[in-house]
């Protein structure tokens, strides 16, 4: 909103602070949902003010199709007024595509694009994020803002105010890169392991997102402005071009080494390891420790409902909705599996491992439709329709 000379929203210094409780999982799909204070899955954010005093207009608009929103809808801030500036100084294309903005249906202008997201309740303007720092996985909005904070507060080690959230494209589809300065007094006795493992644990607990990369760079090393507003897309580049100053660098790894537990183990152990396998798309490579979180590898409300359908299925005994909250480490499922299988007879203990073979099979099949580009509502769909399929199986 530099762009604008004068201001676009304010308040008296005597007017006490404007806030909004709402849904964390709504405003990540772009809707204003009202929730009370202390509930939990909730965001709160303040208002930058009303916008009675504006000389000009103040809209909100969707991006794609350049239409005005209702009041719970967030959107793009588009202004228009006398303080606006006429453009960038010979920047004759990007002037017309920022400060000649036109409404799609009406043809209303013109309006200045801030880049700035954001919705109005009551003349008052909140501001939710930058559009071109949004990060979008499973067509979900998340505002790196939220995850920095959430990761730096995973660990004392790392330093307020200096990590930058982004996403990059892997095997088709936007994964999680993290880097973060980390404090001076730990930089001689890091425990990167220690940290890394807090950082997954925090970010998956609170955002439901499994991270992809973690890069940890000295103090004081993070992009940043000459005002201190972090850089995400310059460190996004440095991270690319491997040019940031690492102290260490953490990603999942690929290869192909067994993923599956060594010989002895139990055949529901072995089963347990290749089904959280093919739920996380996990590389081959990474030897699942039974002793992480499945939180920390990346499990989110979606994956646990398809992981505990698949077991459910492939097991032959039912199993409950809260699996992955009640047994959090993969020793704790495979422990309480083990015991559902045998408690549920000796036929019915042959006939689940029978279909561990048939599972397999059929695994290739469900994992060739992705689910990266779905919605929450296509992928349920989904897994109705192959639980009705191996109904009809049996």
């Amino acid at each position: 909103m530099a762009e604008t000379t004068l201001l676009i929203s304010g308040s008296s210094k005597n007017s006490p602070a404007v806030v909004r409780t709402v849904d964390r999982a709504a405003l990540e799909e772009n809707w204003v949902k009202k929730r009370d204070v202390g509930e939990g899955g909730t965001k709160v954010i303040a208002s930058c003010g009303t916008i009675t005093g504006w000389d000009g207009e103040v809209i909100i608009v969707a991006p794609q199709s350049l239409t005005e929103c209702p009041s719970n809808r967030v959107g793009e801030i588009w202004v228009s007024g006398a303080s606006v500036a006429q453009g960038y100084w010979h920047r004759w294309e990007q002037t017309k595509q920022v400060f000649h903005a036109y409404l799609a249906d009406t043809g209303e202008g013109p309006f200045l694009r801030t880049g700035d997201l954001g919705f109005i309740q009551a003349g008052e303007l909140f501001v939710t994020g930058r559009l071109k720092d949004v990060i979008i996985i499973r067509g979900r909005n998340h505002y790196p803002q939220d995850i920095e904070l959430t990761v730096e507060r995973s660990h004392p080690a790392l330093r307020p105010g200096g990590g930058a959230a982004f996403s990059v494209e892997v095997g088709g589809a936007e994964r999680l890169i993290i880097a973060q300065e980390v404090e001076r007094r730990y930089l001689r006795h890091l425990d990167a392991d220690e940290v890394v493992s807090a950082i997954c644990r925090a970010v998956a607990t609170e955002h439901e997102l499994p991270v992809q990369a973690i890069t940890l760079l000295k103090t004081a090393s993070l992009p940043k402005t000459s005002s201190g507003k972090i850089q995400r897309h310059a460190t996004r580049e440095g991270f690319l071009n491997q040019s940031l100053p690492e102290i260490t660098h953490w990603e999942r790894p690929e290869g192909d080494e067994s993923l599956f537990p060594a010989e002895g183990h139990s055949k529901v152990e072995a089963h347990v390891h290749r089904q959280i396998a093919a739920v996380l798309a996990l590389p081959h490579s990474e030897r699942l420790d039974g002793r992480r979180s499945l939180l920390e590898l990346g499990l989110d409300s979606l994956t646990s409902v398809e992981l505990r359908n698949r077991l459910q299925t492939s097991l032959g005994c039912s199993l409950p909705a809260t699996l992955s909250w009640d047994y959090p480490t993969i020793n704790d499922l495979i422990a309480y599996l083990e015991r559902r299988v045998l408690e549920t007879g000796t036929d019915s203990e042959s006939k689940g491992l029978a279909m561990i073979a048939r599972d397999r099979q059929r695994g290739e099949e469900w994992q060739s439709t992705s689910v990266e580009h779905l919605s929450s509502e296509q992928v349920e769909a989904l897994l109705n329709e192959m639980l009705n399929q191996v109904g009809s199986e049996e």
